[in-house]
């Protein structure tokens, strides 16, 4: 499966790999925010929708946009993992090996007897952030609780906002830090004995910043939903759109050592595939839990009292 987004190849020569998925564009350009301005690069085209390039020696932090061919500006990355300016501003590379991870000897979710705790990172603190909440774990373990069930921390517009109408999939919230900051806060929880579960929305993307319809067939009119248009997944090029899913779901799992996910209002993906998403991100999820020798688990919303949600892959 090909990853697409910004990818470190060499630490000490900075140099990144950034993959690009357009449909239907004649041209992709990387834009880099340099000390010495803005440097326009061109992507090279690898197939009917994938652009590739190598960039070098602009550190590892590097701020970049891409530009569309036919489009009038530069757009944030739908790909990026961090977007310090906010959705509309430049994304950023991230360093994750920077990080130096404490929770070697965690042993993983004891899912039988998890006791929850959902957590809004922007209300659980008076800062909210990810570093002030590794300050109030404690007051978890008071409570009895060893499972942490963050809502969403996925990058959204404005300063406030309960993270279900997020536009950057792959990058952390600004408003709570930084990448290397949620690491710790997980790192901190691990480390203390407390799981952690993250919210993710897969049944639509918020309207503000989300500019994924520039770069191909994301959403369709083939199925109606309470926010418009359906994300993408059973229509005229929905591989990529399910590829996208698939990578995010890793992304958190692998990068940010999470225990699990929950998945918002799953009665609300529209998904006629002969493989239903739902069950690929369940396999991705199995998979995750065998290479990484830990428990994974995939956590449902649902309204429609379906036994077909919980029931074993095997039996669709």
């Amino acid at each position: 499966m090909e990853k697409i987004g910004p990818t470190i190849l060499d630490r000490k020569l900075s140099r990144v790999l950034f993959k690009v998925s357009a449909y239907n564009r004649t041209g992709v350009t990387l834009q880099l925010k340099t000390d010495r301005g803005l440097k326009e690069i061109p992507l090279k085209q690898e197939n009917a929708h994938l652009y590739s390039t190598i960039v070098e020696g602009y550190g590892l932090d590097l701020l970049y946009k891409i530009k569309l061919e036919g489009e009038p500006e530069p757009v944030p990355d739908p790909y990026s993992h961090y977007q310090p300016e906010g959705v509309h501003g430049f994304s950023q590379v991230v360093d994750h090996e920077a990080y130096r991870w404490s929770d070697q000897d965690w042993p993983g979710l004891d899912w039988p007897h998890a006791i929850i705790y959902e957590l809004h990172l922007g209300t659980f603190t008076a800062a909210g952030t990810f570093r002030a909440a590794a300050e109030r774990l404690d007051y978890l373990l008071e409570l009895g609780i060893n499972t942490v069930e963050l809502m969403p921390v996925a990058q959204t517009p404005g300063r406030w906002n309960w993270g279900y109408d997020g536009a950057g999939l792959f990058s952390v919230n600004h408003n709570y830090g930084t990448p290397a900051d949620f690491k710790y806060f997980v790192d901190s929880c691990h480390c203390k004995g407390l799981a952690v579960l993250l919210d993710v929305v897969y049944n639509h993307f918020g309207p503000e910043g989300n500019y994924l319809s520039l770069f191909g067939p994301y959403f369709t009119e083939k199925h109606e939903t309470p926010w418009g248009a359906a994300v993408n997944y059973d229509d005229c090029g929905c591989a990529v759109v399910r590829q996208m899913v698939l990578q995010n779901v890793r992304h958190w799992i692998e990068l940010y050592h999470l225990d699990g996910l929950r998945l918002d209002a799953v009665h609300a993906i529209r998904d006629e595939s002969p493989k239903h998403i739902l069950r690929e991100i369940g396999e991705t999820a199995a998979r995750l839990s065998e290479s990484l020798q830990r428990k994974i688990v995939i956590i449902a919303e649902t309204d429609e009292n379906d036994v077909k949600v919980i029931n074993p892959t095997g039996r669709n």
